[in-house]
Order: structure tokens, then C-alpha cells, then sequence
């Protein structure tokens, strides 16, 4: 009898696990919230603890805030001792800087746009959760990005229902068709959940703007990230790192255009290169190009022609009519500028600097391949801020050295050799604002991944870098009470 009855409780226990496995996970709902010109959500189960017209603070019974600011930036972003890591991202189509801190109570995820509004504000938008383990944090976090717009309105009902858990009984997934050993390299940049389409019955918008130039031909297409994330694997006419913006600046545009502002990459195959396309602000578009040395030769290319060969260096690329310029282009690395009118040229015999003297030598210019290891000037800082120069995130500060003030500009994004460019306006014995007019008007000129005549370059083209831009600088008289 009590073997019996040890089954009978045993079978009731499985009975009970099965049922439990096979009950639907209670979907997560979300609340909309407006602050100005951008909409998020939050858990519908957290309330607001505070409402103002520039913030709004939303807190949960696990004692986790979720704060979004048009913020001020009145302290440097990154370079503090408690950052565990950052990266760059895009949040509603806008760049930003991501980062996570830690503290010995909690977690903090930060997320800081680029852009600022006519305001100077910034969208700043954070997540503090108490505790060691930062994951489900993170992932929450994630979670409200994947569903900030801007310029709309909140959901008409408050509430958007999110998919189950992925503790609720998965749906069975459709299959999908393989990917050839040229999609599988490809893909392996953009994450695990790239699907091959089929060009002949794929309606794309953003297939018109590219099939209407002849010097752009599609090879095959992928849906990536969540299919969200469309890639193009073409044979151009033309080199994309060459002097060649005015046959793929309109491209660019025609296809952010086609497809709403979402971002996409195209793969030039006889590159070996990807190039990630996106939109930042209104009207300005972010592109970095990405190697891919290691690609193989397409097996069974959908038109029947043979695929396109890899580049050969020594082959010269065609390039559509460059329009005439009246200056002269300079270049330091693929870097390239115009000198101000009557400034005196001196350039390093070692080509790591190219300076530019005003006539009665009190203003200067220099432009510097600034070494990965060499630390960013330190003393008198002041005014430091976090600004987007020529397309790229730089750090932007101001010095004060004797009789001198020195304007520094130093870009987050560097070549392979870890050095990166810096630009500095230097005046003396005069207030550094009267020299305000040039120095942007300079900035406003300067190209950061341009193509050298000849197409020969000292460095690679521009890249990422995994390295804190604060590192080596002081930042600590611009830290407030954290």
C-alpha cells in the first residue's frame, strides 16, 4: 500500500509538471509614455514617481527605476572607474553611447544620444537596478530601447502586449532556406538569425532605389536582427572607399528613403567589405565599413553568371566626375581638409601632423595621427563635452596652458593601428572664441575616411574602437556627486 501510494503522489507530482510546462506564460504588458518629441514603454506595472517636462521617473515594486531626461550634459559620459562596459548603438533609428556601471549595491545601464535638440538637450535614458547581477537589468533595459520612436505618439489603447516568455510552449518555426558558405560569412556579423530571400519575389522598397543604377548590381539579400536589419550583397562599378561620394551618398539616401529611415548594410563583394548604413538626426547618415578578408566566392550566384571577383589591388576602379573644388584637399592618413585662405602650411616631415599657422601667428591649427598609447592633454581641462563631428563621436574639450587656450577634438573612432585623429585650435594672447568662426568652418570640411590619390593610405580605413575615448584624461573635476 505505500509503494502504491508513493506512485500515485509521484504520478500526480509529473502530471502536475507537464501541466504547468504546457500552460502559456502570462505575456508581458506594456505601458506608452510620451516626453516631448519621443514615446517609450515601461511594464504597465510600474507607476510613475515622478513627472516633469523634461523627465520622467518610473519605478517598480522590486525597487528598479527607469529614467528618461532631455538632459544637459554637464558631465563627461564614460571615463569613470565604475564602468564595466560601452559601445555604440542605435536607439530609433538615432545613434547613442550604451554603457553599463556597477556599484557595490547595484547596476546602472546608461543609454546617451548623439544628437541634441535646438536646446542643447540630449535624450539620456537609464535603468538602476539594485544588486550584483546585471543581466536581467540589461535585458530589460534592452527591452524599453527596442521600443523608443521618436516624432509619433503613444499607443491608442496604453498597453502593448509583448510576446510570451520563452517559458510558454515555443511555436514551431518555419524552415528556413540554408545559407550559402557566402551568406553563413556574412552573416556571422550580424548575429545568428540572418535568413537568405528570394530576390524574384521579394518586394523590398528599397529594391527600386538600387536596381535603377547601372553601377550597382544585387547579388543575393538576407533579412538579419530579427528580420528587422536588410542586407545587400552587390557588384559595384565603383570603389566605396574611394572618391566616390557622389555616386553612393544619393544611393544611401534613396534607400534610407525607401525603407522609412531603417537601417541597412550593403556588402561589396569585390571588396570584401561591409558597409552599415544608417540614419542619424534628420538629415545626416552615419556609414562605417567593415573588412571581411576571409569571404568565399559565391558557389551558385542566383543569375547564372559567375560571381564577381574579389578586388584586385593593383586593378584600377573606375569613379563617377568628382566635382572641381577650388582648394586644395590635404590629407593625413584618410583624413582630409582644406587649409584656411593665407594660413601658413607645415606639415611633418614623419606625416603624424599637418599644422596650419594664421598669419600674425597668433592662431593655429593642427591636425594630428594621435598614437593609441600617447595620453589625451590633461592640464587646465575645462568644458569638456561629448559631441558628433564629421558623422563621428569625438570628445571635445577646452585647455588653458600659460597665455594659451587650446580647443581639442578628439575622435572616438580609430584606424587598425589604434591611432585616431585629433584636431586642435590653438590661440594666444586673444579670447579663443574670436577663432570660433574658422575652426568650425574647418570641422564643417573635414572628411575622416577619405581616399588618398593614388588609393595608397599609411592606416586602414576608420573602425570602432573597443577602448574608453576618456582613457588617459582626467575627468575628474568634471565628476559631480555620483
Amino acid at each position: 500500500m505505500k509503494a502504491f501510494l508513493t506512485n500515485i503522489v509521484a504520478g500526480l507530482a509529473a502530471l502536475g509538471a507537464l501541466l504547468a510546462l504546457a500552460t502559456p506564460a502570462r505575456a508581458q504588458t506594456w505601458t506608452g509614455h510620451r516626453l516631448a518629441e519621443v514615446t517609450f514603454e515601461a511594464p504597465a506595472d510600474w507607476r510613475a514617481t515622478s513627472t516633469r517636462d523634461r523627465a520622467i521617473i518610473l519605478a517598480d515594486s522590486a525597487g528598479r527605476e527607469l529614467r528618461v531626461e532631455w538632459w544637459v550634459q554637464d558631465e563627461p559620459i564614460l571615463g569613470y572607474d565604475d564602468i564595466v562596459s560601452h559601445k555604440r548603438i542605435t536607439v530609433g533609428g538615432k545613434r547613442a553611447t550604451w554603457k553599463h556601471s556597477s556599484f557595490p549595491n547595484g547596476q546602472t545601464v546608461t543609454v546617451v544620444l548623439d544628437e541634441k535638440r535646438k536646446d542643447g538637450r540630449q535624450l539620456l535614458i537609464s535603468l538602476e537596478a539594485p544588486g550584483r547581477d546585471a543581466t536581467a537589468a540589461i535585458r530589460l533595459f534592452d527591452d524599453v530601447l527596442a521600443r523608443v520612436r521618436f516624432g509619433g505618439a503613444a499607443g491608442q489603447s496604453g498597453a502593448v502586449t509583448a510576446p510570451p516568455s520563452t517559458a510558454a510552449v515555443a511555436p514551431r518555426q518555419r524552415e528556413r532556406t540554408p545559407l550559402s558558405p557566402q551568406m553563413q560569412a556574412i552573416a556571422a556579423h550580424f548575429g545568428q538569425d540572418c535568413e537568405a530571400v528570394a530576390l524574384a519575389s521579394w518586394s523590398h522598397p528599397a529594391l527600386a532605389a538600387i536596381r535603377k543604377r547601372k553601377q550597382a548590381r544585387i547579388e543575393w539579400a538576407m533579412l538579419c536582427r530579427n528580420q528587422s536589419h536588410p542586407v545587400f550583397a552587390m557588384t559595384f562599378d565603383y570603389d566605396p572607399q574611394g572618391r566616390t561620394n557622389d555616386f553612393f551618398m544619393p544611393l544611401y539616401d534613396d534607400v534610407l528613403k525607401a525603407g522609412g529611415g531603417a537601417a541597412f548594410s550593403f556588402v561589396s563583394l569585390r571588396d570584401k567589405l561591409i558597409i552599415d548604413v544608417a540614419l542619424v538626426g534628420k538629415d545626416q547618415i552615419d556609414v562605417n565599413f567593415r573588412d571581411v578578408p576571409q569571404l568565399p566566392r559565391a558557389e551558385n550566384p542566383g543569375d547564372g553568371k559567375a560571381a564577381p571577383s574579389a578586388a584586385n589591388p593593383t586593378e584600377k576602379r573606375s569613379g563617377p566626375p568628382v566635382r572641381e573644388q577650388s582648394d586644395v584637399r590635404l590629407f593625413l592618413g584618410r583624413a582630409s581638409f582644406s587649409a584656411p585662405a593665407e594660413w601658413e602650411i607645415r606639415a611633418d616631415p614623419d606625416q603624424a601632423a599637418i599644422g596650419f599657422i594664421r598669419p600674425d601667428n597668433k592662431a593655429e591649427i593642427m591636425v594630428l595621427l594621435w598614437p593609441e598609447a600617447r595620453p589625451m592633454p590633461s592640464e587646465g581641462v575645462k568644458q569638456l563635452e561629448h559631441v558628433v563631428v564629421a558623422d563621428t563621436p569625438a570628445v571635445r574639450y577646452r585647455q588653458r596652458i600659460a597665455n594659451s587656450q587650446i580647443e581639442h577634438i578628439f575622435f572616438e573612432d580609430g584606424y587598425p593601428d589604434g591611432s585616431r585623429i585629433s584636431v586642435s585650435y590653438r590661440a594666444s594672447g586673444e579670447p579663443i572664441e574670436d577663432g570660433a568662426p574658422i575652426l568650425e568652418l574647418f570641422l564643417a570640411d573635414l572628411t575622416l575616411n577619405d581616399s588618398p590619390p593614388g588609393g595608397w593610405s599609411p592606416v586602414g580605413p576608420l573602425q570602432a574602437r573597443s577602448r574608453d575615448p576618456y582613457e588617459g584624461l582626467d575627468v575628474r573635476p568634471f565628476e559631480k556627486t555620483r
